[in-house]
């Protein structure tokens, strides 16, 4: 009787561990199918906004335009022009 307690005893044992080592296989799982899911949500978002936004970096538009000839003589003139000195007052 002893003899048959003890088998028992040691198959109760390794079921507890099997079952211990399934959980864990089983929660690594789901961490891992967690983490794939976000890489990809991530992907998707990353394309569908670049789809979108074009030529974007960041929220600046890199887009060039057409600039008439008179734009760009006031556009030269204004990087070139020193910039503003500040009025001189009476407390100065």
């Amino acid at each position: 009787m002893e003899r048959l307690e003890a088998r028992a005893a040691r198959l109760r044992a390794r079921l507890d561990r099997c079952t211990v080592a399934g959980l864990a296989l089983l929660a690594l799982g789901g961490l891992l199918l967690a983490a794939l899911l976000l890489a990809a949500a991530a992907a998707r978002r990353r394309a569908r906004a670049a789809r979108r936004t074009g030529g974007t970096y960041g929220s600046v538009r890199l887009r060039l335009r057409r600039v008439s000839a008179e734009g760009t003589r006031a556009l030269l003139e204004s990087q070139l022009s020193p910039p503003p000195q500040p009025p001189e007052g009476p407390g100065s």
